[in-house]
């Protein structure tokens, strides 16, 4: 689990720095709420959850950020995130930790625009 916290340390701190505290709007406080609360998973499984649960952070929030509609413009990257969450609990809780799918590219573009329209459109 070590080496998941360090090697994950640089995506949950792009995220803390991008993602803001305050409220949502009113016209999407579902995704405001879920985008917040995976970027929490992301910070917790680099600083303090054991892998289980790691594990099972990361699958509740996949099934919660499937429940949430995403803003049109961020869709795609809601989906790969949403997507790269069930594929890293499924990783964790198959002994393995995860890294590479989090520090994928594809994924990482994903994060920071879904991170950033939170910062940017959530009061």
């Amino acid at each position: 689990m070590r080496a998941l916290r360090s090697r994950v340390a640089a995506v949950a701190a792009a995220g803390v720095v991008l993602v803001s505290a305050g409220a949502c709007s009113a016209d999407e406080p579902s995704f405001c709420d879920a985008a917040r609360s995976y970027e929490e998973t992301v910070r917790a499984s680099t600083e303090s959850l054991t892998r289980d649960e790691a594990a099972d952070a990361f699958a509740q929030d996949a099934e919660a950020m499937r429940e949430v509609t995403a803003p049109d413009a961020l869709s795609a990257d809601w989906d790969r995130v949403t997507t790269t969450a069930s594929d890293v609990a499924d990783a964790l809780a198959d002994g393995d930790d995860g890294t590479e799918l989090l520090l994928d590219d594809d994924y990482q573009a994903s994060f920071s625009a879904v991170t950033e329209h939170v910062e940017n459109s959530c009061d």
